[in-house]
């Protein structure tokens, strides 16, 4: 019932009897934003998210899975995993990813922080542009986790 109400709700093709296993893409990545989201934001979704891990604990028993026709759980996506996929995790060892992923808070070290990402994807995108845009993601996602850990510290919350 729950994963119907999430395919009506993203306006997926729904019939009379739902082919869950068709959108099975849809919910794992639905599943991801929503961890994504808690994860950024500690203070927003209590009660839903909650529910919502019951529900995937619920779907992982093998009888669910094969009624549902597809496991909703889907690996957690990670920076190492995808600059392992580009073949760049000495990315993680240059002197120059602390300023590339650091929070910024003036314009000098904005244009600083700017520079030393711009300086990194020449180096290790080798002129193709997918893959600046995948290592650029992941030079963001690790700006947003030094953020994260910077406010949470602000406010007097446990690190991250």
């Amino acid at each position: 019932v729950h994963m119907t109400g999430l395919a009506v709700a993203a306006s997926l093709k729904v019939s009379h009897e739902p082919c869950l296993e068709a959108n099975a893409d849809v919910f794992r990545e639905a599943f991801e934003v929503g961890r994504r989201f808690k994860g950024m934001n500690p203070d927003k979704m209590r009660a839903s998210y909650g529910k919502l891990i019951y529900m995937l604990q619920d779907a992982t028993a093998p009888d669910v899975i094969r009624e549902l026709g597809f496991d909703p759980l889907s690996r957690v996506q990670t920076v190492h995993a995808e600059l392992a996929l580009l073949s760049c995790l000495d990315l993680l060892e240059e002197p120059e990813l602390p300023l590339a992923a650091s929070p910024a808070h003036s314009a000098e070290a904005a244009d600083a922080k700017a520079a030393a990402t711009a300086r990194l994807l020449a180096r290790f995108a080798d002129g193709d542009a997918e893959r600046a845009v995948r290592l650029e993601r992941c030079l963001l996602s690790l700006a947003d986790h030094a953020c994260l850990v910077e406010a949470s510290s602000s406010r007097g919350l446990a690190k991250v």
